[in-house]
């Protein structure tokens, strides 16, 4: 059985000077509690055949794992004991410090890295979403006081609900158009070898995300080949068999997240989030195979005008620079 708390805090409740925060205080959690030691808990849940884990999102921090289903009630009271009666010890607090400047170091040592932080800021301005990676003295900043109030004014039984999947008695747009410019930029052109779109998707809000790890020199050409796919789809009906591929494709993943106990989990939450409605998993499927290519283009028209793009590029400038002025495109640092 698979049994997570999913808790309504997350990057959202962080200030400015409290970046990663909420992961820190969420890591801090499997550190030991009032009466149990971090190795107890993992002793007890491995004695019931399962693990815990904890995992921050924007606005969602989710703490659980699989038991064995006659375990489930001791299960749940673990977690009670895990989220409620955290320890936080000093000495815990800076190991958890050290590893999250460690990880931070790799990570932006890398270009992915470099060009979402710089992405999110965009996009999201002051916002806490653009909060992606502390400077290192605010990191180091942190202490057993300010996690204790983050916690205690973030983790409470009313921002909680839990779920549980198991055995009991009793991508419209992403997917388009990540097809049709993967086809352009990578098998045409050979532009790139891994491009790829997904969707950010927030409470009340979403952004429609664009990625490619290209060759320097053809940084203008690739930006150019994307700006074409998405005017056509702008301003052309798909072809009814490559929509239908295509609406085909997302019913099945669909039944393939709903397949496992956590995937289960996973759309619960992502339909209590988003307030979507008991009828939005039941009428899933028969509302994408509904869409047409008349709905298609007018979401596209709608959703994806030019002035509504934000760009990030991380790469040799002295090379990027020049393709970028063809575009008419100024790089913002």
């Amino acid at each position: 059985m698979a049994v997570e708390v999913a808790i309504r805090t997350g990057n959202i409740d962080e200030g400015p000077d409290d970046i990663s925060l909420s992961s820190v205080t969420a890591d801090m959690l499997l550190e030991g509690t009032s009466s149990r030691t971090a190795q107890q808990i993992s002793e007890q849940a491995a004695e019931m055949g399962g693990s815990i884990s904890v995992r921050v999102n924007p606005e969602v921090t989710t703490i659980g794992g699989e038991v064995l289903s006659e375990f489930a009630p001791a299960f749940i009271a673990l977690l009670g004991d895990v989220i409620r009666n955290p320890r936080f010890a000093g000495d815990d607090l800076k190991r958890i410090l050290d590893k999250h400047a460690r990880d931070n170091s790799i990570a932006l040592a890398t270009p992915q890295s470099q060009v979402m932080k710089k992405f999110y800021e965009i996009v999201f301005g002051s916002h806490p979403f653009s909060h992606t990676f502390p400077p290192e003295p605010m990191l180091r900043g942190f202490n057993v006081t300010r996690v204790q109030e983050f916690h205690s004014k973030n983790f409470g039984a009313r921002r909680s609900e839990i779920y549980a999947g198991g055995v009991f008695d009793g991508k419209k747009m992403g997917g388009a158009f990540g097809s049709r410019i993967t086809a352009n930029i990578r098998e045409d052109k050979g532009y790139t070898y891994s491009p790829g779109s997904f969707f950010i998707t927030e409470r009340k809000s979403a952004v429609w995300v664009e990625a490619a790890d290209v060759t320097t020199g053809v940084t203008g050409p690739s930006l150019t080949e994307i700006f074409k796919e998405i005017d056509r789809v702008r301003h052309e009906l798909p072809p009814d068999a490559e929509l239908r591929g295509i609406e085909t494709s997302l019913a099945g993943d669909f039944i393939i997240r709903n397949s496992s106990r956590f995937g289960v989990i996973r759309q619960l939450q992502f339909v209590d989030l988003h307030g979507l409605g008991a009828e939005y998993l039941s009428s899933y499927v028969k509302n994408l195979m509904a869409v047409t290519p008349e709905d298609v283009r007018a979401t596209a028209q709608k959703y994806l005008a030019p002035e509504r793009l934000s760009i990030a590029i991380v790469g040799d400038k002295k090379t990027v620079e020049p393709q970028l002025t063809k575009l008419k495109l100024v790089p913002s640092s």
